[in-house]
């Protein structure tokens, strides 16, 4: 079952990087930006964070620029432990769905900024696939 929604994956991005004269593994990262959103929405950690940066502006507001990761701000109030249902959620999606191996790295602020962030990194790891 895996392997077929991989399989299914990997098609969309071919059809989709063909359409669009894209590399499949780009397009392939852009159909995962979709996915982590959704699991932000779906674990309820989408309430708290503004979405921003390069990614925010091309999926957003149509912006041509290409941007490979996903930046949020949580502000001040915003507590680390909210991301744990998030992490869950990714897990379902890349991990059970599409059987990708994923991980989701925690940067906790130094108490000594003067402007503490706390910073989160998911990675999915994506099989190699050809760059036509």
């Amino acid at each position: 079952m895996m392997a077929f929604q991989y399989t299914s994956l990997l098609e969309t991005a071919g059809r989709l990087a063909k359409a669009h004269n894209a590399s499949v593994p780009a397009v392939m990262k852009e159909l995962l930006h979709y996915e982590i959103l959704q699991a932000l929405v779906e674990s309820g950690v989408a309430d708290n964070l503004v979405f921003q940066g390069g990614t925010a502006l091309h999926l957003c507001h149509g912006g041509v620029r290409y941007s490979e990761d996903l930046d949020f701000a949580g502000g001040v109030n915003f507590d680390s432990a909210q991301m744990a249902p998030f992490v869950r959620e990714l897990e379902k999606t890349a991990g059970r769905h599409y059987g990708l191996h994923m991980e989701v790295t925690a940067h906790l602020p130094d108490p000594h900024d003067k402007v503490p962030v706390a910073r989160w990194k998911a990675k999915i790891r994506l099989p190699d696939v050809s760059r036509d």
